[in-house]
């Protein structure tokens, strides 16, 4: 299914939208339309407000997004300093935002029956529609940390539409890694296909 790129933020795990980002978003009116996207029933629409393009903040727009489905309309606000990319419509009601920064990509679930944007974890998501991981959403590049001061490293994760983790894909090249020491302690582990002592190649 095409991706379409649009921009948006957010800062939180999850985040409903209702009066206040109707209000933000409506105040600032007009905007100009940059891109949409619509799967017959929704149509998100991408606005964009240029702003002092002398600051020294990326990105240099402020931005919302109009989401129109079911004969009903509402607003989701930026947060200066993200742009967003919508991908791929997975039903009627869910749809894969990414909000980007300088340092990261995120991946959210946005259900549109709720108006709220759940994350499903760092890296870029795409949602696989065939083969044996149909019904996962693919995070590329994903960020982690190794222990409490280590630095980073990178690598691709399979996660469930609840954001839980599936399952680590090994990079071509790169330090091993043992699972034990990628998983998050807070993470839950039943829907895990690996074992904790399985050795997964990272990217630094």
């Amino acid at each position: 299914m095409k991706i379409i790129f649009l921009l948006l933020s957010l800062s939180c795990a999850a985040n409903s939208f209702g009066a206040e980002s109707q209000t933000d978003c409506a105040s600032e009116l007009p905007w100009r339309a940059v891109a949409s996207a619509s799967n017959g029933s929704t149509t998100i629409t991408h606005f964009i407000k240029p702003k002092d393009l002398e600051r020294d903040v990326w990105p240099r727009d402020s931005s919302c997004l109009l989401i129109s489905s079911a004969g009903r309309s509402w607003w989701i606000p930026s947060l200066l300093g993200n742009i967003f990319e919508i991908g791929e419509f997975v039903d009627e009601n869910q749809v894969l935002i990414l909000s980007q920064n300088v340092v990261v990509v995120k991946t959210y679930l946005l259900n549109l029956a709720k108006r709220d944007l759940q994350m499903l974890g760092d890296g870029k998501g795409t949602y696989l529609e065939e083969g044996e991981n149909r019904g996962l959403v693919l995070l590329q590049g994903q960020k982690r940390y190794r222990g409490l001061r280590g630095g980073p490293f990178w690598l691709n994760v399979l996660v469930q539409l609840n954001g839980e983790v599936v399952e680590f894909l090994p990079n071509e090249q790169g330090e091993c890694l043992p699972v034990s020491e990628i998983l998050r302690a807070d993470e839950p582990r039943a829907m895990l296909r690996q074992e904790l002592n399985d050795c997964i190649s990272i990217s630094f």
